[in-house]
């Protein structure tokens, strides 16, 4: 928070955000360091490399067949936690000035027309984002505590200390069980930064919308000219807030959208295979989750900027100013294509192309399940 800010008399819902907004530098903190040194940086992600070198080496020690699913399930996994903390540590002053621009928002003087919208959307932002963490979150975390204990019962060994294989199988083990606690705890970090962003992108976004919904009281449009302007903006400022999220996130995207497809249809052969199996159903769980969050921002995204295409439409333009109706034009010209998140700058992640998904896993466990 800047002097500046620190000076104004802050209301209950902006207190509250930057309690959360010091937490969300806090996680920052752990995923890389609070430093912009590479070698700081690299460690969080040399150490998941290490952990993922150790289960290509246990692999290569003791490979079995019928192995294979559980093998490529998990590699998949952790390897989209190492793209993630890559990612999160290639841009970590984008990442925090993304986060400032959100704490700018709160307290920004121009939406002093709409403080009510503000005050109400972020409030209940913020209420829907703590209940989605923790129902998300914990879950995650106890399927791969329940996954590490059940491997450490059955004495199924996936990890390996690299290089040591000699050493006690109860020491190999207790590095297994690390390795995998490690891993969804730093997972869990990367989500809840995802998850602050998803969240209050879509708030202000539909903060905006409803901001839009004033231009059609005559009496507001006239009370000053030139109301587009500072909508406009407005406008450009989100727009482009966008697409820095879409920059920094777009790997993590593309990488996601190819890895869901064999993960679904891995976990879903697993379920086929091993019906009595509760595990199954709670690592299917986590990774349908996973791709319905990314599947329903994307939508949300869609939604929301067509939202905004349709109320400029509808507004009462006829009783703006010259320069107003002008600048309504460029504003509808610019809405005319919604944003939307794409995999690989084509294929629109929304919750069709999550259907889509789910409905290819099916139809090719099926295949499956009749050639063998």
């Amino acid at each position: 928070m800047s002097q500046r800010e620190s000076t104004l008399v802050l209301e209950d819902f902006q207190l509250d955000y930057f309690k959360l907004q010091k937490r969300v530098f806090q996680v920052l903190k752990i995923l890389h360091g609070n430093s912009y040194s590479f070698y700081m940086r690299s460690l969080s992600p040399g150490l998941l490399a290490i952990i993922i070198i150790s289960l290509i080496f246990n692999v290569s020690y003791e490979f079995k067949g019928g192995d294979i699913a559980i093998y490529s399930l998990i590699f998949v996994g952790f390897s989209q936690v190492l793209l993630k903390s890559i990612v999160l540590n290639v841009y970590p002053k984008e990442i925090r000035e993304l986060i400032d621009w959100i704490g700018a928002f709160h307290v920004d003087s121009k939406w002093m027309n709409s403080k009510p919208i503000v005050r109400e959307r972020f409030q209940a932002t913020l209420r829907y984002f703590k209940a989605v963490v923790k129902f998300v979150l914990v879950g995650n975390i106890l399927t791969i505590q329940l996954l590490a204990l059940l491997y450490c019962f059955n004495g199924t060994l996936l990890f390996r200390i690299p290089f040591v294989s000699y050493l006690h199988e109860n020491i190999q083990f207790f590095w297994q069980y690390i390795a995998m606690t490690y891993t969804v705890f730093y997972f869990a970090s990367i989500e809840f930064i995802s998850f602050f962003f998803g969240f209050y992108f879509v708030a202000i976004l539909s903060i905006y919308i409803k901001s839009i919904e004033k231009l059609d009281d005559e009496n507001f449009v006239k009370s000053s000219r030139n109301h587009l302007k500072d909508y406009h903006h407005k406008h450009l400022q989100i727009l482009q807030k966008l697409e820095d999220f879409v920059k920094i996130f777009s790997f993590i995207l593309n990488a996601q959208s190819v890895s869901y497809l064999p993960l679904l249809i891995n976990t879903f052969y697993n379920i086929t295979i091993h019906p009595n199996f509760f595990i199954n159903y709670l690592l299917l769980s986590a990774v349908v989750s996973q791709l319905f969050e990314i599947c329903l921002l994307g939508e949300f995204f869609d939604s929301k900027t067509t939202e905004i295409n349709r109320k400029l439409y509808l507004m009462k333009w006829y009783e703006m100013s010259r320069d107003d109706k002008m600048i309504l034009v460029l504003m509808l010209r610019m809405t005319i294509k919604p944003f939307s998140l794409k995999a690989a700058g084509i294929y629109n992640i929304n919750m069709m192309a999550f259907v889509d998904f789910i409905k290819f896993s099916f139809s090719f466990c099926a295949v499956l399940n009749a050639l063998t």
